[in-house]
């Protein structure tokens, strides 16, 4: 059983299990020091305070993105049109989803995102009845690229790739210069049917091809800027996956490097396969 208190938490959520990260302040500075992999039936065992903050992330599949380009001088005005565009073109009814938008480049693009209003009511119900209710939610790439800009060194150039590899989840976040400017995911399984070690060839066509498809809209939008690195995260996240992407993308491909004076000595050598877990705990 684990009893944890005065914390902050970022869980994860796949659909076969949760990957649950805890931040406490120590001395006066952050630090994270609790990183657990669980099965779902098993949230029960973290028995988290009524004073403690819990944020769960929300896989791509259960929401709905769109890019959307709306240019005024207000901020604020831009963010509502964008989302009066995103729900104008939605065939069922508005009330089914939550919805948010963020600028993308500080200028005329957003990403508007419609999370689907019954499975995140469903999920934040069922952390609340074992553990607490949850302060709030983040996509999985989003939380991704936060992960990233606050736990890890930058290493790439101006254009970088983001991907988290867990079960058969898989998102990717491109980013120029920290900010996001694309964010997707592929869905199929990752392992080879006949041989469950093997990256399936399938799978690994599947995320290439996608990967190129998104990276040659991005040069309409942001130019013909190169992408110098793809880094990879998540529990399926390997040394031999990292190779086989590069072969295939002919880009260099990492896992990330982590900024390990923020992590406890035991949870350090972990953190590069947490990210989307670490972004949710980060604002």
């Amino acid at each position: 059983m684990v009893d944890l208190k005065g914390k902050k938490y970022g869980a994860d959520i796949t659909s076969r299990r949760a990957r649950i990260v805890g931040k406490s302040v120590i001395a006066g500075h952050p630090v994270v020091n609790l990183i657990e992999d669980t099965k779902l039936e098993a949230l029960g065992s973290f028995h988290i305070g009524e004073e403690d903050e819990l944020y769960f992330s929300v896989p791509e599949k259960d929401a709905l993105l769109k890019r959307v380009n709306v240019k005024v001088e207000n901020s604020f005005e831009s963010d509502k049109l964008a989302l009066f565009e995103f729900t104008s073109s939605l065939i069922n009814n508005d009330s089914a989803y939550y919805f948010e938008a963020h600028r993308l480049n500080g200028d005329s693009r957003h990403l508007v995102i419609g999370y689907n209003r019954e499975f995140i009511n469903r999920l934040i119900s069922r952390l609340e009845a074992v553990m607490v209710r949850p302060s709030g939610y983040k996509l999985r790439g989003w939380a991704l690229a936060s992960g990233y800009r606050n736990y890890c060194w930058k290493e790439g150039g101006e254009m970088i790739c983001l991907l988290d590899i867990s079960d058969d989840c898989t998102s990717f976040c491109f980013l120029r210069k920290d900010i996001p400017v694309a964010l997707g995911h592929i869905t199929g399984t990752l392992y080879d049917s006949d041989n469950g070690k093997c990256i399936s060839n399938h799978y690994l066509t599947d995320l290439s091809t996608t990967l190129k498809y998104y990276r040659n809209l991005l040069v309409r939008d942001e130019g013909d800027v190169p992408l110098s690195q793809i880094i990879i995260s998540g529990s399926s996240a390997s040394g031999g996956m990292a190779s086989l992407l590069e072969e295939s993308m002919g880009v260099r491909t990492t896992l990330p490097a982590v900024k390990k004076a923020l992590f406890s000595h035991e949870t350090s050598a972990l953190a590069p396969k947490y990210l989307v877990s670490l972004g949710l705990m980060s604002d």
